[in-house]
């Protein structure tokens, strides 16, 4: 399976318009169109529409999506979204604080926010949430089934301290300095 983000309006097309459709964080009463949208391919055939609405509430710096072991993994605003393609079905994960960035290596889907780490299990649900990593972005670099490193901000701008993690727990291996 493969995720592509699209200009909403290429969704609207006719080619499309028999294929499902996911809305995200959308309210019926709002005739605005999509902020984002997505297309979700297998073998390069069209599955699944998937569309994103901004709320008033929420910051929206970051917006990325996925795919992971069937999955579709959306992260955007103070939240993030696991899709199962073949169900049409959806959940919502809300964050303390605004999404990040995703990271998958083969087993391991993580989450970050600007504030900690979530690593999903294998049914697309959280299995741990990271201790507070930093105040205004955490970046993991590598993870395996045994740790995940990153850095996270606790200084702003420019004020990053290294982490490592046990990918099993959650649980901080090394100290961080946050001063």
């Amino acid at each position: 399976m493969e995720v592509t983000e699209v200009p909403w309006k290429t969704l609207d097309r006719s080619e499309y318009a028999d294929l499902p459709v996911i809305q995200l964080n959308h309210n019926a009463q709002d005739q605005r169109p999509a902020d984002a949208a997505y297309l979700v391919t297998r073998d390069g055939r069209p599955l699944l529409r998937v569309q994103l609405w901004r709320s008033n509430a929420e910051v929206f710096t970051f917006r990325e999506a996925g795919i992971w072991q069937g999955f579709l993994i959306v992260g955007w605003g103070h939240a993030y979204y696991v899709v199962d393609v073949d169900q049409q079905q959806v959940t919502r994960h809300d964050l303390a604080c605004y999404f990040g960035h995703l990271f998958f290596e083969s087993s391991v889907c993580l989450i970050a926010s600007a504030e900690n780490v979530v690593r999903l299990d294998s049914s697309g649900q959280p299995l741990w949430t990271s201790d507070r990593l930093g105040i205004d972005g955490v970046i993991i670099t590598a993870a395996d089934t045994n740790t995940v490193i990153g850095k996270g901000e606790w200084d702003p701008p420019g004020g990053w301290q290294p982490f490592r993690l046990k990918a099993s727990t959650g649980q901080v291996l090394d100290p961080i300095d946050n001063h």
